[in-house]
């Protein structure tokens, strides 16, 4: 049995807000759901949990949990959507699912080589590709000091058109963003990390501009930014464009694959509740996710 109740509060820790509360008998849990992207206090939590899923769903245009039954995943197998398209997978059976977490995420992909014939395709629906602005998440787990790759991906072979995100490792997993272009692309590069065989819940935004990159007297681009367990990091690498970035035509959304080879396959890492959005998601509202998702 579910009970629900709607409570509008005056101010609760200094914050005005309105939510709801949804207690499912039984197990007891308590999901605290904030809307329209109010700041709620928080909890000291440790466990990751899909008891708080992604909202802000008029904008929420793909969003995977990665869920399925413990194993290889065969080739041309159906990757749900909860929002979005379906994708299907590409594998020589080096893809599996896997447990995300002790509790809470239920199951994960894994890409455990750098094989470039195992990926997932999502599809070229122009809503999932054709972006900018745009907001990126994933949870990822680099589970060795070789785990790095392609998560999201979607353009001409690094032409002119599209956008991808990637990691390398360098004394742990950093997170880099590039919006293809034909001379010289937008790149951002985080000096933040995520280590080894610990999660991580990464963010990325673009407003669809030319960046505002810089290097000088430190490495920025106010058109993009990356953030990792809530907050937005510093900055190892910034990048300004040249030449043009053409939009219109949808090339497929690829997970784990990088077909010019800039970013490479994924490899030595799970990865887990893929998530895009057509606008720039709030540093208040990317707060709100990853303390919601991480909380029982």
């Amino acid at each position: 049995m579910i009970y629900k109740a709607i409570l509008l509060l005056n101010r609760i820790s200094c914050f005005s807000v309105f939510f709801y509360i949804s207690v499912s008998e039984g197990n007891q849990n308590l999901m605290l759901q904030g809307l329209l992207g109010t700041q709620i206090s928080s909890p000291t939590c440790t466990t990751l949990s899909t008891r708080w899923t992604p909202s802000y769903s008029s904008n929420l245009v793909g969003y995977w949990k990665l869920d399925g039954t413990i194993g290889s995943i065969s080739n041309n197998s159906t990757i749900s959507a909860t929002v979005g398209t379906s994708g299907t997978s590409t594998s020589s059976g080096s893809l599996t699912y896997a447990n995300s977490v002790a509790s809470g995420l239920n199951q994960c992909i894994n890409f455990n080589s750098s094989n470039t014939a195992d990926y997932l395709n999502m599809g070229s629906s122009t809503s999932i590709t054709d972006l900018g602005p745009a907001t990126w998440m994933a949870w990822i787990k680099p589970n060795s000091t070789s785990a790095a790759g392609t998560i999201f991906y979607s353009s001409d072979n690094n032409s002119s058109r599209g956008w991808f995100i990637y990691l390398d490792y360098s004394s742990g997993v950093r997170i880099n963003f590039k919006a293809v272009h034909s001379s010289t692309n937008i790149q951002l590069k985080s000096s933040g990390t995520i280590s080894s065989g610990s999660w991580g819940h990464v963010v990325v935004t673009w407003d669809g501009s030319s960046g505002g990159c810089t290097n000088t007297p430190s490495y920025l681009c106010t058109g993009v930014h990356i953030y990792v367990n809530g907050v937005e990091t510093s900055y190892q690498f910034a990048q300004a464009p040249s030449g043009t970035h053409d939009t219109g035509t949808a090339y497929p959304l690829y997970i784990g694959r990088d077909p010019s080879g800039a970013g490479g396959a994924l490899k030595d890492t799970d990865i887990d509740e893929l998530a895009i959005w057509n606008r720039v998601l709030t540093p208040t509202e990317i707060s709100i996710l990853y303390r919601y998702q991480k909380c029982n």
